[in-house]
């Protein structure tokens, strides 16, 4: 699978690691469904208010998490364990974490 090959945006991050960081994103969603089904519900909005509502979401994540909340989550942790993240991958990680995410001070809460 040649990630360079994809047209910019198309995916969260160009590493050839993403495939992998990708699905280890599903895998911890499923424990999140499981575990603390009110915070995936939580992250199921902010799909619809960044991806069904707008599209402001491809630019701040990538066209392909606009495919479902599924595939936002691990599109937004393969972009946190690339280690560069950017404000909305952290927005989507606080929420499931529980926490909150003030985009004004950039920082987990």
């Amino acid at each position: 699978f040649a990630i360079k090959q994809l047209p910019e945006g198309e995916l969260s991050t160009r590493s050839e690691l993403h495939p992998y960081r990708h699905e280890i994103g599903h895998a911890f969603l499923q424990y999140f469904r499981r575990a603390v089904p009110e915070r995936v519900e939580l992250v199921e909005n902010l799909y619809r208010e960044y991806f069904k509502n707008t599209r402001k979401g491809v630019e701040q994540l990538s066209k392909y998490a606009g495919n479902s909340p599924s595939e936002m989550i691990a599109e937004a942790f393969a972009e946190i364990m690339n280690g560069n993240p950017r404000e909305f991958a952290l927005k989507i990680l606080s929420t499931l974490l529980g926490g909150t995410y003030d985009d004004r001070e950039s920082s987990l809460v």
